[in-house]
Order: C-alpha cells, then structure tokens, then sequence
C-alpha cells in the first residue's frame, strides 16, 4: 500500500511524463497544422486572431486546427502506445 507521498510522488511523475509525451506529439504534427494548433491549444487565441496573424481565412484556419487536432491525437496515441510497450518490456 502507498502512503501519500509516493501517491503524490506518482501522480506528479504520471503528469510529467504524459507533458513530455504532449509535447513530443505536438512536434510531430504537420508543419501545416502546427502554428495554428499550438496559436489555439497552447495561447488560447480565436480562430479570427490566429486567421489575422498568420494573413489566412478563418476557414482555413478552422480546418488546420481541426486536421491539427487528429494528428496530434494520432500521434500522441502511438507514443503512448510506444511507451506502453516498452516500459512492459522493462518490467518483464
């Protein structure tokens, strides 16, 4: 049984390692979709302040952020898989 430090100990690691893993992901989506994923995500700007800084539509904006979003959720899905993976070969 755990007290409630190494709880606290384990839950803060869990939470820097799932960071890690984010962040990792989010350099792996599209150069496309990236800037303005990480303009919505990251700085919580609106689709219109992101459209007028990077001179694009609002639609297009819209649809990078939408294609940005899947990718990164693909990509961090497969690292986590990945860590998933090695860490059971570790422990075996």
């Amino acid at each position: 049984m755990y007290n409630k430090n190494e709880l606290v100990s384990n839950v803060f690691e869990d939470m820097i390692g799932n960071m890690e893993i984010i962040s990792q992901a989010l350099s792996q989506v599209s150069p496309t979709y990236r800037p303005c994923l990480i303009l919505y995500v990251v700085e919580e700007l609106s689709q219109q302040q992101i459209a007028d800084i990077l001179d694009m539509k609002v639609n297009n904006v819209s649809k990078y952020v939408s294609r940005g979003k899947e990718d990164l959720r693909q990509v961090y899905l497969r690292l986590l898989n990945g860590q998933s993976t090695a860490k059971r070969r570790k422990d075996q």
